[in-house]
């Protein structure tokens, strides 16, 4: 099952170009939700986004766990060697089909916004990689579900969400 509401699409009926929301395959989500109910908003969890990317259409169809290089409740800390062994075995595994989309993480105090050393450590990954996914996801009381926002990191900056979801 795939998250697609009325997501990447990339034309309107007039016409009009506009940016391509990415696309979320259920097994994705439910990696994100099972890892951010495990931490029982005790620390941050996060990882990586893997998938395809067919012109401006981005589907991820995976979201792996990487253990933080710090356990600290209010930071999550990309363990990059740990990163990269993952983003290999499952290049081998799925024959070249998955690539690096982005990366994601929990932000246990439920604000939505970069930190500062968010924004340093996308500004850090865009120079390594080009364009990618940033996601933070939160808990909602008001619905019981996660909410993750997640931006296109273009020139190293979060401009503007491109996917706000309630999973």
């Amino acid at each position: 099952m795939t998250h697609r509401e009325p997501y990447a699409i990339c034309i309107t009926k007039g016409g009009h170009l506009r940016k391509a929301e990415p696309v979320f395959c259920e097994a994705a989500l439910n990696v994100i939700r099972q890892a951010v109910r495990e931490s029982k908003l005790t620390y941050e969890a996060g990882g990586l986004f893997l998938g395809d990317r067919t012109g401006p259409e981005w589907t991820v169809r995976e979201a792996v766990i990487v253990p933080s290089a710090e356990r600290d409740r209010h930071a999550f800390v990309l363990d990059g060697l740990k990163a990269t062994q993952l983003l290999r075995e499952a290049e081998v595994r799925s024959e070249g089909a998955l690539s690096f989309l982005g990366i994601w993480h929990s932000h246990v105090t439920g604000i939505m916004r970069f930190s500062e050393m968010d924004r340093e450590a996308n500004r850090k990954l865009y120079e390594q990689t080009g364009i990618f996914l940033s996601a933070l996801v939160v808990s909602c009381p008001e619905n019981g579900k996660l909410r993750m926002t997640v931006w296109k990191i273009e020139e190293g900056n979060a401009d503007e969400a491109v996917r706000i979801m309630d999973f």
